[in-house]
């Protein structure tokens, strides 16, 4: 008898050679795997309390109601928690809270990398926490608060907290993207009335009736909208606070003439009116708006316009001049796209914050510039399918247009057809 590691104890009796030589092996496999199998054993009882401190977070938080005369908050209101990994895939956990407006999620992964979001459902309105959560070196507990709000159909405290209107030219088409960022100084939820089909309809967008290709903007159902005379009306709530509600779209004006007039006018008072012109090849006059300069953003100059605390209903006179000689403010290779200028290359841009009185005001600037250079393509080929695009002839031209405008920078047209194809594409507008 001998012992054999672990002391496990292997008896080897006198067998013939072959024998012995078998029963060795198989004594000897059998102890190699014993070990690997105990060596597995010990490295999970190292690594299971790990996984389970890994997995041992807890997110507990409450729903209040922020209306000054708003109900108690009580049992079943239906809570979300939503992780974002490094991937940015969103993993949903729900619970509902209990009769004091709390909630609880626990077995949550702390690992630092890691973000959770909660959002509540009350009176069919979702609101989220203000921010994102994330478990620190060390920490098992996050704490969490959600505010809720009564809602009204009434749309005395609805604001338009910013419009901006970005204006380029391609030719002797002029292309409009608008973003409405709308608001609410009350302390409930604009709901509005829902109309014979049950949908909600809350606040009413008007639209110049002789635009041509309208387009919702990237990422904004066209069944979020009612088309209604003279505009567009919308069936998001507008919740209490600043820039709670988004409504991006473009769409085009063909020249038939010199200059090029717009009125514009909205259904709530606008606290600030911004409006980009890219250049060269365009410029714009108004009676009602500052001029702020000449702006670099993207690497390209804007000329900035600039009004405050505009009236409901107010018209808005825009007159648009094609600078003859120029070619088109786009160019024939387009605009840069995709990034957030920095401060530097934004050049006055402290100016222009100081000037409009909102912080925000630039930020979101930019963002219209991106959005409105990156979805030039794209939100005009989707105009000839929508239902909304006021004339289904224009929608397939300026398809057609931004087709021609991409094959062309791609080089895949020479300058010779793609000059011809294109003023035929205006010759059609022009006689819609």
């Amino acid at each position: 008898m001998r012992s054999q590691g672990f002391g496990l104890k292997i008896a080897r009796p006198a067998l013939s050679s072959s024998r012995c030589e078998a029963t060795y092996l198989q004594a000897h496999s059998a102890n190699w795997m014993l070990r690997v199998m105990v060596l597995a054993l010990l490295a999970a009882l190292v690594l299971v309390p790990a996984a389970r401190a890994q997995d041992a977070g807890v997110l507990e938080g409450q729903v209040v109601n922020g209306t000054e005369d708003g109900s108690q908050m009580g049992a079943g209101i239906p809570v979300n928690l939503y992780l974002f990994g490094g991937s940015l895939e969103e993993q949903i956990l729900s619970t509902e809270t209990d009769a004091d407006g709390r909630f609880l999620f626990e077995g949550l992964d702390t690992t630092a990398t890691l973000e959770y979001w909660v959002e509540a459902n009350y009176q069919g309105v979702t609101y989220g926490a203000e921010d994102l959560f994330q478990f620190a070196e060390g920490e098992a507990t996050l704490e969490a608060s959600v505010t809720v709000y009564e809602t009204t159909e009434d749309d005395s405290d609805v604001r338009l907290d910013l419009v901006h209107i970005f204006a380029e030219s391609f030719g002797e088409v002029l292309r409009i993207s608008e973003t409405h960022l709308f608001g609410s100084t009350g302390d409930r939820s604009y709901i509005g009335e829902e109309n014979a089909e049950g949908q909600p309809e809350t606040v009413f967008i008007p639209l110049p009736a002789d635009a041509v290709g309208f387009a919702l903007g990237e990422g904004i159902p066209e069944e979020r909208f009612v088309a209604a005379d003279g505009g567009l009306i919308d069936s998001e709530p507008v919740r209490p606070g600043t820039l709670m509600s988004e409504v991006r779209f473009s769409y085009h004006l063909v020249a038939t003439g010199k200059p090029i007039s717009l009125e514009r006018s909205f259904a709530y008072p606008v606290t600030n009116l911004t409006v980009l012109v890219a250049q060269p090849g365009l410029s714009l006059t108004s009676e009602q708006l500052g001029s702020m300069g000449s702006q670099l953003i993207q690497d390209r100059q804007y000329e900035v316009f600039s009004g405050q605390n505009l009236e409901p209903d107010t018209p808005v006179e825009f007159v648009f001049t094609l600078v003859a000689g120029v070619g088109d403010s786009l160019g024939t290779g387009g605009m840069p796209g995709g990034q957030v200028p920095s401060s530097e290359s934004a050049g006055g841009s402290q100016g222009l914050l100081v000037w409009i009185g909102l912080g925000l005001a630039l930020v979101s600037v930019v963002a219209a510039v991106v959005y409105a250079v990156t979805s030039r393509s794209s939100t005009v080929s989707r105009a000839s399918s929508s239902g909304l695009t006021s004339n289904p002839k224009s929608g397939r031209l300026l398809a057609d247009l931004a087709d021609l405008e991409d094959s062309f920078e791609e080089g895949e047209v020479d300058e010779a057809s793609y000059e011809r194809q294109r003023a035929e594409i205006y010759a059609e507008l022009k006689n819609l």
